[in-house]
């Protein structure tokens, strides 16, 4: 996120394990994500105590963007962390040989 010096920046969290009743064995996808302004994203302890606490944690505390915020807004930067996701697929009769992120990325043509 630093490196982006983004206006805004969002990182995928999952909630299991992290929301008391939300257990691996539920069906769903229960996932959103945490919006930062740079303060937030500052160091990587600031970015490990916002996934703890499911919401930034720079102090003093950011103000999201306004709508009118985001007119102005020149950068987004989009995380996602699987590491929690490293455990693998079990489904009887089968072995996993291979997961892979798909992204598509599109950037806006320089006026």
């Amino acid at each position: 996120m630093r490196a982006s010096r983004a206006d805004q920046a969002m990182m995928a969290v999952n909630f299991r394990g992290r929301v008391e009743n939300l257990s691996e064995e539920l069906a769903g996808n229960y996932q959103d994500v945490i919006r930062y302004r740079a303060p937030d994203y500052a160091s990587p302890a600031l970015i490990r105590q916002s996934v703890d606490a499911l919401r930034r944690a720079s102090q003093p505390p950011t103000a999201l963007l306004t709508w009118l915020g985001h007119l102005g807004c020149r950068s987004h930067a989009v995380v996602t962390n699987w590491a929690s996701f490293d455990r693998g697929v079990e489904i009887d009769g089968c072995s996993q040989d291979l997961t892979l992120t798909l992204t598509r990325l599109s950037r806006k043509p320089e006026p």
